[in-house]
C-alpha cells in the first residue's frame, strides 16, 4: 500500500500541508463508520468490517509516517 491509496482509504487527498491532527480526525471518522462492533448480528458483515478496519489502521500508520517526515 502507498501513501496516495492510504490517503484515499481515510478519504483524504493527499496534500503537502496536512497536519496529524487532520490525520487522526479521519481516521477516526473511518474506523467509527466501519467498526466489526457495530456488525455484531451480522458474521458476514463483522468479518468485512474486520478486514477493513485492518486496512484503515495501515493507511492510517504509513499515512502517518508520510505526514511526520
Amino acid at each position: 500500500m502507498n501513501v496516495v491509496t492510504s490517503f484515499k482509504i481515510l478519504g483524504l487527498v493527499v496534500r503537502s500541508d496536512i497536519g496529524i491532527a487532520e490525520l487522526k480526525r479521519a481516521y477516526r471518522a473511518m474506523a467509527k463508520k466501519c467498526h466489526p462492533d457495530l456488525f455484531n448480528n451480522n458474521p458476514v458483515l463483522k468479518k468485512q468490517a474486520e478486514s477493513r478496519m485492518k486496512d484503515i489502521n495501515l493507511a492510517f500508520r504509513i499515512a502517518c509516517d508520510f505526514v511526520i517526515l
